[in-house]
């Protein structure tokens, strides 16, 4: 027994690592073959890989990268499977890396929890192989990427088999026109970073960043651009043409807010929850601060946790018949849940640098990572399936919510806070709940 207890001791991310396989791998098999699942198998099955990527590119998609892996996969669903679970695994060892400074059990526990807690039912929305190939298998390419751009800061030796994997991670990354322009903006601060800090760019960093920028033109000038958004728009949105640039910004702006802040979720309450422990034990005194940090976090309660009839709000953002329009553009309601949103997006902001502001860089890496993970769901305004897309494209506002989250609780950590070890287990149990939950809608 103490050989196993020294043997976790010196390898703490060992057992989160299986329980961590030991919750996805039976959820996996248990995905229904359906909705766009279907259509991939058939016409995969009946074009060659030159004719199916051909058809798609001139008709629907620049995404002839994740469309290859989808022509693969959908020749055998076990592949798709087995390739899959590989694919989670990969993300949540790189996520790990990415976000944990010093490796300690509680913090991977947290971790774990908090990669728990994200909804995985958005990813059925479109069928299980068409939502994970088109959005957690960028995001985990995405990963891969930034961790070898982490090296690179650092000046950690990296191998040019190394290299050749990063890069090819990154382009997959950034076939994902949403995830392109996650990393473009990310890709910005650090190349400012490494300018103001060492006086020089980064060549590596520079080189991802203009491959960045040439996967979002590509997506952006190819042909098959225009022919979905018409065919779109007639299949989900048939007034979207109607509408100007500021009200396609407020059908992001209301679908992305309301959906995080209006409705149950575990990780956002699990950010408010955790910033406000910090800004708690920081600034004990200072009531003003106190309050910043304790708005975010009563609202998220109660809108999670307490039985109240407030299903007005809980619809706002869910349509065009629930924002402002010519109908109600007289009603009070709408303009002040509209910026009721946007105060509480601040006061976030606000507590994230209150929890960082001793440190040079953190502060706004965080407040960088959750501006970039609401754009990247904001953006869906300009798509006429802003509603249609339903909450697949809310993905990496989640994992940037829950980078914060875990960032938070390492600070935590380090300012030795006494009820951690509380903190610790009601963050374990209320990811282990969520996952349950999901477990049961499959």
């Amino acid at each position: 027994m103490n050989n196993i207890y020294k043997y976790f001791s010196r390898h703490p991310f060992f057992l989160p690592t299986i329980v961590f396989l030991m919750l996805i791998i039976p959820m996996h098999f248990m995905f229904p073959i359906d909705n766009d699942d279907i259509y991939f198998r058939f016409f995969a099955v009946n074009k060659s890989l030159y004719e199916f990527i051909l058809w798609r590119y001139e008709t629907w998609t620049s995404r002839i990268f994740i469309e290859t892996i989808i022509w693969i996969l959908a020749q055998n669903w076990l592949f798709f499977i087995l390739t899959n679970i590989g694919v989670y695994l990969l993300m949540y060892i790189f996520f790990m890396k990415l976000v944990i400074l010093n490796y300690n059990y509680r913090v991977i526990w947290v971790c774990l929890a908090l990669i728990l807690s994200y909804p995985f039912q958005h990813m059925e929305t479109a069928g299980y192989m068409a939502t994970n190939l088109n959005y957690i298998w960028p995001m985990t390419a995405g990963f891969i990427a930034l961790y070898g751009i982490i090296k690179s800061i650092k000046k950690s030796p990296i191998h040019s088999l190394e290299y050749a994997v990063y890069i090819v991670c990154l382009i997959v990354a950034c076939n994902s026109e949403q995830f392109a322009v996650y990393m473009t903006g990310l890709l910005i601060f650090i190349i400012m970073y490494e300018w103001f800090i060492n006086k020089k760019i980064n060549i590596y960093i520079f080189t991802n960043f203009t491959i960045s920028i040439l996967m979002l033109l590509f997506a952006l000038l190819t042909s098959s651009h225009s022919n979905r958004m018409l065919q779109e728009t007639i299949n989900w949105l048939p007034q979207y043409l109607q509408f100007g640039f500021l009200e396609r910004i407020q059908f992001g702006y209301a679908h992305t807010l309301s959906h995080f802040i209006y409705k149950p979720n575990p990780v956002f309450v699990s950010l408010c929850l955790l910033m406000y422990v910090v800004v708690f034990i920081k600034y004990k005194n200072i009531r003003l601060y106190k309050l910043i940090a304790a708005i975010p976090l009563a609202v998220s309660f109660v809108f999670n946790f307490l039985p109240v009839n407030l299903m007005r709000i809980h619809y706002f953002g869910t349509s065009v018949d629930n924002v402002v329009n010519a109908v109600n553009v007289n009603e009070a309601f709408y303009y002040a849940v509209l910026f009721m949103s946007g105060f509480v997006i601040l006061c976030v902001l606000a507590s994230l640098y209150l929890c960082f502001n001793d440190e040079k860089i953190r502060p706004w890496l965080c407040a960088l990572l959750l501006l970039l993970g609401l754009g990247t769901s904001l953006m869906m305004g300009f798509s006429p399936t802003v509603w249609a897309s339903r909450t697949r494209p809310f993905l990496f506002a989640y994992f940037s919510m829950i980078a914060c989250s875990a960032m938070i609780y390492q600070k935590i950590q380090s300012l030795k806070f006494k009820y951690e070890k509380w903190l610790f287990i009601i963050l374990l149990l209320f990811g282990l709940y969520n996952f349950g939950q999901y477990y049961l809608t499959i």
